[in-house]
């Protein structure tokens, strides 16, 4: 039969590839589709003007080595920081350093999916990052404002991910959102949940991942797709429970071992 190996499990690639490059940077998120992988999950966080932004913490102290709030700073501000010690963000694939934008991360994600994930805060502030950001994809994706078509379909291919809250206000605005609901983090979702939110997939931390939970899951009419796994055994056995999905910081690396010693086929 003709056709290509594929691996056995999809790999997504962690805030792009975080090994390369500085986490949640356009370098980062390039890098990551150049090495073939078809989804890339990004962190979200609102700048000074209310801009979604790409940022995992509640500071840009780990990364970027300042200890205000992105909500502090302004775009161009983000734009001018210089990151940590953590991977390189120079600018290479033809994009700028500094902290990115979510309109320029649509632009390097080509033909890749971009997965938004939002931080799970006390405060509650995930809500108001996930209806501001999913507003932004709204309205590129529609053909509001200046972009470019590029643009504009990977704003129309974007995908969710997060905690109840935010899940429920990018249901609000996109009734159509493709959602992988990360939580809750204590067990399966009960059906009444899912039936309110939609998702496609119940995306948990890996370690919860079990032949019964997958079946649950799967009863429930669900998808499992999981995060963050590093190592290609464990994503093999993922894959033979009947995860579809697997978040790594390494998700080149693995998509090269998996294709390896694949055996499912594509025609």
């Amino acid at each position: 039969m003709n056709g290509r190996m594929m691996s056995p499990v999809q790999l997504v690639a962690h805030r792009g590839d975080p090994v390369a490059h500085a986490e949640n940077t356009l370098q980062a998120i390039a890098h990551a589709v150049a090495e073939g992988l078809e989804v890339v999950e990004v962190d979200l966080r609102l700048s000074a003007e209310g801009e979604p932004i790409l940022l995992h913490d509640s500071t840009l102290e780990r990364l970027w080595e300042c200890s205000a709030s992105p909500a502090e700073l302004s775009v161009s501000a983000l734009a001018a920081l210089e990151p940590a010690q953590h991977g390189t963000c120079t600018k290479d694939h033809g994009f700028e350093r500094g902290v990115p934008t979510l309109e320029r991360a649509l632009d390097a994600v080509g033909d890749a999916v971009l997965l938004l994930d939002f931080p799970g805060e006390a405060d509650g502030a995930e809500q108001e990052i996930a209806r501001v950001s999913a507003s932004r994809i709204r309205a590129i994706a529609s053909g509001e404002g200046h972009h470019s078509d590029e643009r504009r379909a990977a704003a129309a291919r974007a995908e969710f991910t997060g905690g109840v809250i935010a899940m429920r206000a990018v249901r609000e605005i996109l009734p159509a959102a493709r959602l992988r609901m990360t939580y809750p983090l204590d067990g399966v979702p009960d059906s009444a949940l899912v039936q309110e939110l939609e998702p496609y997939s119940w995306n948990p931390h890996f370690e919860m991942c079990s032949p019964e939970t997958v079946s649950a899951v799967r009863a429930l009419g669900l998808r499992t797709t999981c995060w963050t796994v590093d190592d290609a055994e464990t994503a093999r056995a993922l894959a033979v429970m009947g995860v579809e999905a697997v978040t790594s910081n390494r998700a080149g690396d693995l998509l090269r071992v998996l294709n390896q010693n694949a055996e499912v086929w594509e025609a």
